[in-house]
């Protein structure tokens, strides 16, 4: 009976024996033998080539952040566009492979580029594309709770109050996602901390923007009964972003 030694050779030396012992014509046993090895170590030849060559892959990737990483950043503190790029391009090639890992890539990145707007707007764009059933996975909270593209936002607008375009964004994963609290206080709360930023802001259109939003998602509450009184002050408010800008 042809049998190999696994330790004695390696899966390419044991590929290309047994397609050499394949090719001279055996009697009874030995072809039986032979034939039914062959189809393992050839498989066990493709996966280790496919796990050598990801290896490889994350190799590149994680080289390219260092290099990009060692870049100064600017008088802000702002971390080089260059690094958010590098690890949105890692999180694009793990996404295919496991989201999971492209999960826990982006969050790599918002804690190195945490004053990055861009960084937290790729990462909710990434959680938006995944959809609900990602967010199920990796939230650990309860399900009432709010998914984690809100949670993900009400941190990035903590580390980047004067960014307009995520507050509007935090207000629309808001308008969309269930939550245990009331809706209305929610968006009252949101509006309360988002104001004194709208008034420092040279963003124009961006307040513009969180306004329409606000004023939006605030009527359509108002539309539906829930506290008529604080859905108008909430408007108001909304309103006089467009003043201030």
């Amino acid at each position: 009976r042809f049998e190999l030694s696994k330790e004695a050779v390696s899966l390419e030396d044991q590929t290309i024996l047994l397609a050499r012992q394949l090719s001279v014509p055996l009697r009874g046993n030995e072809d039986e033998s032979t034939h039914e090895l062959f189809p393992t170590v050839v498989q066990n030849a493709a996966a280790v080539a496919a796990i050598t060559e990801h290896c490889e892959a994350l190799d590149s990737f994680e080289s390219k952040l260092v290099i990009a990483g060692s870049n100064p950043s600017d008088f802000t503190g702002v971390r080089p566009i260059e690094l958010t790029l590098q690890y949105a391009a890692y999180a694009s090639c793990e996404e295919e492979r496991d989201m999971t890992s492209a999960c826990i890539i982006w969050e790599r990145c918002v804690a190195e580029c945490f004053l990055d707007p861009s960084a937290w707007l790729m990462y909710d764009d990434y959680l938006r594309r995944c959809g609900q059933s990602l967010a199920g996975k990796l939230d650990v909270r309860s399900q009432r709770g709010p998914g984690r593209e809100t949670l993900v936002l009400r941190r990035a607008v903590r580390n980047v109050p004067w960014s307009m375009q995520l507050w509007t964004t935090l207000v629309s994963s808001v308008s969309k996602n269930k939550t245990s609290r009331s809706k209305t206080e929610e968006l009252q709360e949101i509006v309360h901390r988002a104001a004194p930023n709208v008034l420092q802001s040279e963003d124009t259109y961006g307040a513009e923007q969180l306004s329409i939003r606000i004023v939006v998602y605030a009527s359509q509450l108002r539309s539906e009964c829930l506290k008529i009184q604080q859905c108008r002050s909430i408007i108001d408010t909304a309103l006089s972003f467009n003043i201030a800008g």
